[in-house]
């Protein structure tokens, strides 16, 4: 998938709202230039709770990945 270099920009769905919707979250990965890649982890309400720029798409995605893992570990934990 590839972007226009905005740093501002967000892929991130609207999502389900309301009582019924369960916590889920949503990893996107952007490419923005030859050696720029950004990541962004999403709540369902479209909301960019991590994000960050990498040198190539494989990091990127690892660290996607590992911010998506987090996050589901500290909501587990409560």
């Amino acid at each position: 998938m590839q972007a226009k270099s905005t740093d501002t920009m967000s892929l991130c769905g609207n999502g389900t709202r309301g009582p019924a919707a369960a916590a889920m979250y949503e990893l996107i990965i952007m490419k923005h230039s030859q050696t720029k890649w950004e990541w962004q982890v999403c709540d369902n309400k479209g909301k960019v709770r991590k994000q960050g720029f990498e040198r190539n798409r494989r990091v990127a995605k690892y660290r996607g990945e590992r911010a998506l893992f987090l996050l589901l570990a500290a909501r587990a934990s409560h």
